[in-house]
């Protein structure tokens, strides 16, 4: 089994399954590599007017608003603030060339692009360090978003705060190095590394928010 997502990194992804004896046969790359080809993703290049920027959400709803359901949409990877790549199944990537007009109000481009024309993914962060009480879900929650743990606790109960993009209830959960900690409506986080404790018991942090 594979998953790939059309950029290196991708957090929205295509799984496949393979026969055994195809990994077994010789290959220069990786087998991942090697077969990627057979995963049924096209990019869509988005393309502003260079007046009016947009967003990731602004890219989102526009491709929601033509009826296209959530699963069809890979990543979004804008480039810069005018032009995006996203990846898609691609049996809905002419429907989107041929029927997205618009984002967020500014008229758009769109056009399929050639796999090797689409760069590779550029992750930008911005580092936090964090001092807290213990690495309870609860605690690092309402350190990172400034919260009283009783929010943080609420947020939980609602269901908005993922680790490794699956919904966790439970407050005691220990966040670990290397955990990926999402807040709905907050952002996205990644626990880069645990620098011990403080003289009084309490755990250094440092934390990367994706931007």
């Amino acid at each position: 089994m594979l998953s790939f997502g059309g950029f290196g990194g991708s957090e929205r992804n295509v799984f496949g399954f393979f026969p055994e004896e195809i990994f077994l046969r010789p290959s220069e790359g990786s087998a991942e590599k090697e077969y990627h080809g057979y995963f049924p993703i096209s990019f869509v290049l988005v393309s502003g007017s260079g007046y009016r920027e947009f967003s990731h959400r602004d890219v989102l709803g526009s491709l929601i608003s033509l009826g296209i359901k959530r699963e069809m949409i890979g990543d979004i990877y804008l480039i810069d603030p005018y032009n995006a790549y996203v990846a898609v199944i691609e049996s809905v990537a002419d429907f989107i060339c041929r029927d997205l007009e618009y984002v967020s109000r500014d008229k758009v481009k769109t056009r399929i692009a050639d796999k090797g024309e689409v760069p590779e993914k550029e992750q930008k962060f911005e580092d936090i360090s964090l001092t807290v009480s213990s690495m309870r879900l609860d605690a690092v929650v309402a350190s990172l978003l400034c919260l009283a743990r009783d929010k943080a606790k609420k947020l939980i109960d609602e269901g908005r705060v993922s680790i490794n993009h699956e919904a966790v209830f439970a407050y005691d959960r220990d966040v670990r190095e290397g955990d990926v900690l999402s807040v709905k409506g907050y952002g996205r986080f990644k626990t880069d590394a645990l620098l011990g404790q403080t003289s009084k018991g309490r755990h250094r942090v440092v934390v990367r928010k994706y931007i």
